[in-house]
């Protein structure tokens, strides 16, 4: 059977081999970790005792220092960074799937191979390095298709070779991606080039179209980000909406520094989400087609494009503000339980 091609956005093989083979090793480490952290998330909300054996054989006392490595772990690109699911111990886990990764000793992995082998021992024993082996057949849960590819990204030579059958086997409920893919994707697609996000030119053409974004409403990146963390204090304007759904006025603000980096990512995304829209235009002409050389003569902006791309990150900004503060009390309410 061919994979829809609905879900090709949602597993797309070519990025994965590009970013695994032509990105640098720590491409590797973060797709395993991401893996694994999504077999165990699966496989804890199969058997919850999943958490406690990991808490009681993981040489990896946790502590609300650990946040700093989710955030770390979030922050190093737009490629699997997963969300959580409310009062779950996914936090938790992203951590230990961190420290499984990590550690070169082969200790976590042992671990981690015991539970594959609790929680869906048909996988576990299945030889991948066979890749006449049939996918589709084989995995037919969550647990077990985040199993499989766990095991044959770190135990095997043969997952490049097996990712389109991954593809084929995917279904809609695993959720392997997010909207960043589809956006890159369809990048990728129009400027013929392979993971764009990490391509020179097209850096520096979002770069241009954020600076360009921010010199039309006369501010830079440290005022734009300080009208974000007002917006966070005392909800105004465009946002007092949200007094009718219960506004909270947060106290303890992210550091202005630190709130920067993260509106310059998302700047930068809103200005490539824009970007996407606008080109749709471009491509149904091609007299009109914008390419990585042309763009800076040919891709003409207006107001309301710099306007989207304003509104859409200042939003943004405000959300994952207001995410970050959520997955906090949700780790240290995770922390409080693990020490019960």
């Amino acid at each position: 059977m061919i994979m829809d091609e609905f879900f090709d956005q949602f597993f797309p093989t070519e990025f994965l081999i590009e970013y695994l083979e032509n990105g640098p090793e720590e491409n590797m480490d973060r797709f395993q970790t991401y893996a694994v952290y999504r077999f165990l998330s699966f496989a804890a909300k199969e058997n919850p005792a999943v958490v406690m054996e990991l808490r009681d054989t993981l040489e990896c006392p946790l502590s609300v220092d650990n946040l700093a490595d989710i955030y770390h772990f979030l922050d190093q690109d737009f490629y699997f960074s997963p969300s959580f699911s409310e009062n779950s111990f996914d936090p938790v886990l992203l951590c230990y799937a961190i420290a499984i990764i990590d550690d070169k000793s082969g200790f976590g992995l042992a671990i981690l191979n015991r539970i594959f082998k609790e929680a869906c021992p048909e996988i576990s024993s299945v030889d991948f390095s066979d890749v006449d082996v049939d996918l589709e057949v084989l995995l037919q849960t969550e647990v077990q298709f985040y199993a499989a590819l766990a095991i044959c990204s770190i135990h095997y030579s043969t997952l490049i070779a097996l990712l389109p059958k991954f593809a084929a086997a995917y279904m809609e409920d695993l959720h392997f991606t997010c909207e960043d893919f589809i956006l890159y994707d369809f990048m990728d697609e129009y400027f013929e080039t392979k993971n764009c996000s990490a391509n020179p030119a097209f850096q520096e053409m979002t770069d241009t179209l954020v600076l360009a974004t921010l010199q039309s409403f006369d501010t830079d990146l440290e005022n734009f980000t300080l009208d974000g963390l007002f917006q966070l204090k005392h909800p105004s304007g465009r946002f007092a909406a949200v007094y009718r759904s219960g506004a909270i006025d947060m106290k303890d603000l992210p550091v202005p520094a630190d709130a920067a980096v993260l509106m310059k990512h998302i700047l930068s995304y809103s200005a490539a989400y824009e970007l996407r829209n606008n080109l749709y235009d471009y491509h149904l002409d091609e007299d009109k087609t914008i390419t990585l050389t042309n763009w800076n003569e040919n891709l003409k902006w207006h107001y309301v494009q710099y306007t989207n791309v304003y509104n859409l990150a200042l939003s943004s900004f405000v959300a994952a503000c207001y995410s970050r503060k959520l997955l906090q009390k949700q780790f240290e309410e995770n922390l409080r339980e693990l020490n019960q």
